[in-house]
Order: structure tokens, then C-alpha cells, then sequence
């Protein structure tokens, strides 16, 4: 019995001597952000890149997209964040959704893993000259919730000649029920 105690002692001083030195840690590392930069797709995709920061160093990252695995990133110590260029994403007026999943491996620690979505716009542009004045009309995005269309756009005019012109411009909306227009605004 004396034994026994002695024994489960021991292994609890050792263990608190281990924890007071930091080389047994309770606190697993975590990955503390991961985002992503994402511009439009102007027609060739748009080039998204994922930012990651831990508490720890990282030792390397599998980087995934949709659950399909893309690249492995390697790092090392004293590197707790990164920048990564995952690659081009094609994007719709609407948006095209994706989300990545980062899976941390810590130089010291066990795996943490991170997912961001995010969606990609492709924007639509309609320009052209008329009477002297060059203008385009910037369509960004469109979004529906189930009750709100939202639209981001904007339009611009350029007038190089010496005559006044006036220009307006605006955005129109078409409601259209099985297939019928039902209201312009």
C-alpha cells in the first residue's frame, strides 16, 4: 500500500515539476483568425489569398476549399501568421460560395483547425459613347435574403468635348412573375 502511494506521489510531483518548467503545457496552441482578401472577378477569376494567425509557431497547414484538399503550406518556428495564395475562384454576379478549411500543425502542439466562407462577385460592366460623352455602368453585386434585393453598382460619365451635354444615368429593376414582366422601376 505504502508503495502504491509513493508510486502515484511521485508521478504527481514529477508532472507539477514538468508543468512549472513548461515542458508539459495544459493549453492546447489554437489558430486565432483566418480570413481571406478576395477581389472581384473581372473574367479571369479572382486570386483569393487566406490569412491565418495562431498562439503558436506553426510547423505547416493543409489548405483546403469546398472540402477539396489544394496545397500544404510550410513554416516553421517563430512564424505564427501567414499569407497564403490559394489560387483563382470564379465568381457570379450573384456570388459564388466557398469556404476553407486551414488544418494547423503546431511545432509543438497538436492540430487546430479553421474554416472562412466567403463569396466571389463577378461584376458586370456596360459602356459605350453617345453624343461626345463616354459612360459605363458598374453592376458589383446582387443579393436576395428571401425578402431584401440588395445591388451595389455605380455609374460613371466622361465628357471630353467643350459642349454642355446633360447626362443621367440610373439602374432599373424588372420584376417578372412565370416568365411576364410585372413592374419596371
Amino acid at each position: 500500500m505504502f508503495q502504491l502511494k509513493f508510486k502515484t506521489i511521485l508521478i504527481a510531483v514529477v508532472i507539477a515539476v514538468l508543468l512549472l518548467m513548461g515542458v508539459v503545457s495544459s493549453e492546447a496552441a489554437s489558430i486565432t483568425s483566418l480570413s481571406a482578401s478576395v477581389p472581384n472577378d473581372w473574367g479571369d477569376g479572382a486570386n483569393v489569398s487566406a490569412h491565418l494567425s495562431t498562439d503558436e509557431d506553426i510547423h505547416f497547414i493543409d489548405w483546403h476549399v469546398n472540402n477539396n484538399y489544394v496545397m500544404t503550406s510550410t513554416h516553421g518556428e517563430g512564424v505564427t501568421f501567414v499569407n497564403v495564395d490559394l489560387g483563382s475562384f470564379v465568381g457570379s454576379l450573384k456570388g459564388e460560395n466557398y469556404v476553407i478549411r486551414a488544418v494547423v500543425q503546431f511545432v509543438e502542439s497538436s492540430d487546430d483547425t479553421a474554416n472562412h466562407a466567403f463569396s466571389v462577385y463577378k461584376p458586370v460592366v456596360d459602356d459605350g459613347w453617345s453624343h461626345g460623352v463616354h459612360g459605363a455602368a458598374y453592376l458589383y453585386n446582387i443579393t436576395y435574403d428571401g425578402s431584401n434585393l440588395n445591388m451595389s453598382g455605380h455609374i460613371l460619365g466622361y465628357n471630353p468635348t467643350n459642349q454642355d451635354r446633360d447626362v443621367t444615368g440610373k439602374f432599373r429593376l424588372t420584376v417578372y412573375k412565370n416568365g411576364a414582366t410585372r413592374a419596371t422601376c
